[in-house]
């Protein structure tokens, strides 16, 4: 969930991370169902790595599809021009003043 924070927009970030943790919550609820379902048509042990490769295989779809976002500024609209310097504490409520007000504590 707070990966999911850092991803979000600024306009959904409170909201964001709870829908898409009641949405995987929606989803495991179904699990069992569906494996003792592949249970009736073969072996328990089976259906139990079917459903486990099943999962492992749409995490690594998920996150090889998934951007990564390095050096994102919270609350900043527009993206640096190249070689640009941010300093701490120039947009009010970013990760940067945030930072930098601890270090100066």
């Amino acid at each position: 969930p707070a990966h999911i924070t850092e991803l979000s927009p600024d306009s959904v970030r409170g909201f964001l991370p709870g829908f898409a943790y009641q949405c995987g919550v929606m989803i495991a609820g179904s699990v069992a169902y569906l494996e003792a379902v592949l249970a009736e048509h073969t072996t328990y042990a089976n259906s139990m790595a079917i459903t486990a490769a099943t999962v492992f295989i749409g995490g690594a779809i998920v996150a090889s599809v998934g951007r990564e976002r390095r050096g994102m500024l919270f609350g900043v609209t527009s993206v640096p021009a190249a070689g640009e310097q941010i300093e701490p504490g120039i947009v009010q409520g970013s990760l940067l003043e945030s930072r930098a007000s601890v270090r100066r504590r």
